[in-house]
């Protein structure tokens, strides 16, 4: 007497029915599709990590030239700042001359009678 497995009639009866064989051939065909797409964005990577270094080396030169520009920049703001600096005290010495004069002007009209020439 042969022992029966459960379910074991049942297995054998749907692997060599038309519609099981309908659906492994489905599974098959989404499986050989994901596998041409999983080669296609390997490739696709591959492609782009040969990409990175040529990219990063892109992005190092930018950031130097930008570096370059960035410190070319603080040097003429200084030169500007420099200039204005001294334009700056070249008017505050002008002012306190001509401040002094007007007072000398003043003390010489006080102390002759309101003339600037000799005393009469």
């Amino acid at each position: 007497m042969a022992v029966r497995m459960p379910g074991g009639g049942a297995a054998e009866s749907k692997a060599s029915s038309p519609v099981h064989a309908a659906r492994n051939s489905n599974v098959t065909d989404r499986s050989d599709e994901l596998l041409e797409d999983a080669l296609r964005l390997s490739s696709h990577v591959s492609f782009d990590e040969h990409r990175r270094p040529r990219r990063l080396q892109g992005t190092a030169t930018t950031l130097e030239d930008t570096n370059r520009t960035v410190a070319e920049a603080k040097g003429v703001l200084h030169d500007i700042g420099c200039k204005i600096i001294k334009e700056k005290l070249w008017l505050v010495l002008i002012i306190v001359m001509l401040t002094t004069i007007d007072g000398l002007m003043a003390y010489r009209l006080a102390t002759n009678d309101g003339r600037l020439g000799k005393k009469k």
